[in-house]
C-alpha cells in the first residue's frame, strides 16, 4: 500500500514536472521574440525599460 502511494506520488511528480518544463519553454520561447526588440527600442541611456521587462520575464520563470 505504501509503495503504491510512493509510486503515485512519482507519477503525479513526474506530471508536474513536464507541465512546468512546457511552461517554462514557452516563456522562454516568448521572451526570446521580445528581448532584443525591447532593448533596441530603449532610448534610456540605462536602458531602465529593458532591465524591468528582464526582471518580469524573470518572475515569470
Amino acid at each position: 500500500m505504501i509503495e503504491n502511494n510512493l509510486q503515485e506520488t512519482y507519477k503525479k511528480f513526474d506530471i508536474f514536472l513536464e507541465k512546468l518544463k512546457k511552461r517554462a519553454e514557452e516563456i522562454a520561447i516568448d521572451g526570446q521574440e521580445t528581448v532584443q526588440e525591447v532593448y533596441d527600442s530603449d532610448d534610456d541611456l540605462y536602458k531602465r525599460a529593458f532591465w524591468s521587462f528582464k526582471k518580469w520575464l524573470e518572475w515569470k520563470f
